[in-house]
């Protein structure tokens, strides 16, 4: 906890002293001002946390922040992951544990023409990554889409035939992953259901299907519950993000599903699948017009978009250089 002292709050042209005397005991003390946020904010535990510079972590996975995207500015230029090229397989579908330290992505194996998940980790934020290895106890008949929770303790992905939305957990970040569960109360009969992402709250679970009617035109939904212990709700389509001919899909949201970044091959865009942001003022209220993230795009498709905590890393998948592969860029 930080200690209390003299702070000095910058009101216009006068600088005026705050004096904050301790009686004892440690306090945690925040200064309010009209015009500018507190030093301190609530998280959704209830626990006080202390913002930190973006410096303290590389991809910023242990910042919380509550903003605008908008004022963190476009991201650089994309870079290829070096680590995950592979010639004979496309790759695609990053998702990563909140701190950033293990990734779970898809892969086609040209081979036998079937979808695989596949994980690598890494031991800090600046290190490499190791060599991708399949996940094997997950196999069967074709598994893709993986969306991993911020603790890295539960996996939701969509599996082949029917493509339907799945589930499995595990114990502990070094323990295999348990047998999967069919989430059959969230799937579609004779449509494909394909796993977007769940927030860092697991409340909120995304995800994508042609069941409006538009056979392979897929359609943003949204699953909710009130509690991690409860079941997901019916989901519902977004209405104000879907359009009636091209794809939404591959969303993603930060916790408390405030900014949702997914994409669509909607007119308007570079070519292909693009790159998309809006957000809303609150959990319930409908998503503002989404809004085009130009550098990240290409006249190729993008598609699965995954940001850490502070929205200033970006993962993502392109076929831009003629095969897919997953790229990162910062800001």
């Amino acid at each position: 906890m930080r200690s209390c002292g003299v702070m000095l709050v910058r009101e216009h042209v006068t600088w005026v002293a705050v004096t904050v005397f301790l009686l004892g005991t440690p306090c945690l003390c925040g200064c309010v001002r009209g015009g500018f946020d507190p030093l301190t904010s609530v998280t959704a535990d209830g626990l006080t946390d202390l913002p930190r510079d973006s410096t303290d972590s590389p991809e910023g996975s242990a910042i919380k922040p509550d903003f605008s995207p908008d004022a963190l500015g476009p991201f650089g230029p994309p870079q290829l992951i070096a680590e995950f090229v592979d010639q004979n397989a496309e790759c695609d579908d990053p998702t990563l544990t909140s701190d950033g330290l293990e990734i779970y992505f898809n892969k086609e194996i040209y081979a036998n023409t079937e979808y695989q998940i596949f994980k690598s980790t890494r031991s800090s934020l600046l290190g490499p990554w190791t060599p991708p290895v399949q996940v094997m106890e997950l196999s069967g008949v074709g598994e893709s889409n993986p969306a991993i929770t911020a603790d890295g303790l539960t996996l939701y992905f969509s599996r082949g035939g029917t493509w339907d939305l799945w589930v499995t957990t595990r114990m502990t970040r070094s323990t295999t992953w348990s047998a999967p569960i069919e989430l059959s109360h969230l799937n579609s009969e004779t449509y494909k259901d394909l796993v977007g992402s769940v927030d860092g709250s697991h409340l909120f679970l995304w995800f994508s299907s042609d069941r409006l009617g538009s056979n392979d035109v897929h359609d943003l939904f949204l699953s909710t519950r009130a509690t991690t212990a409860d079941t997901w709700e019916a989901p519902a389509p977004v209405v104000e993000l879907n359009t009636v001919a091209t794809d939404e899909r591959s969303a993603w949201s930060n916790a408390g599903a405030t900014v949702l970044y997914f994409v669509s091959d909607r007119e308007g865009g570079l070519g292909g699948l693009d790159v998309y942001r809006t957000q809303r003022a609150s959990s319930t209220a409908p998503f503002d017009p989404p809004a085009l993230i130009g550098e990240l795009n290409s006249p190729d498709a993008e598609d699965d978009p995954w940001l850490s905590d502070d929205q200033r890393t970006i993962y993502f998948s392109s076929n831009r250089s003629g095969i897919g592969q997953l790229y990162k860029a910062t800001r």
